[in-house]
């Protein structure tokens, strides 16, 4: 088995248990995002440097960050941040269109 589908289905059964713990905490909506987010920052993957394989963006900016160079961990984060900032861009796009009368 692929180690991406090993790792993938580890985040997966770790957020179901995770929203399965937090199930009693605020509406469904805020709950919904954060395993959303949660999963997509756990899931991004990153190049690693000096090969041609990827991991997860978070531990190779974490192992660079701790063990590299600075602009190394600075580079890992950035598929990262740009699909974060995407991901809320499409949420307050679709909260405006949702929410606008008729």
């Amino acid at each position: 088995m692929n180690g991406w589908a090993v790792y993938a289905l580890a985040v997966v059964t770790s957020l179901v248990a995770f929203s399965y713990l937090i199930r009693r905490l605020g509406p469904l909506s805020w709950r919904l995002l954060v395993i959303l987010v949660l999963g997509f920052v756990l899931l991004t993957p990153a190049a690693v440097p000096e090969t041609s394989n990827l991991a997860p963006a978070w531990l190779v900016a974490l192992f660079e960050a701790v063990f590299g160079s600075q602009q190394l961990a600075i580079n890992a984060l950035l598929p990262l941040s740009v699909g974060l900032v995407a991901f809320f861009a499409a949420l307050v796009v679709l909260l405006f269109i949702r929410r606008r009368p008729r």
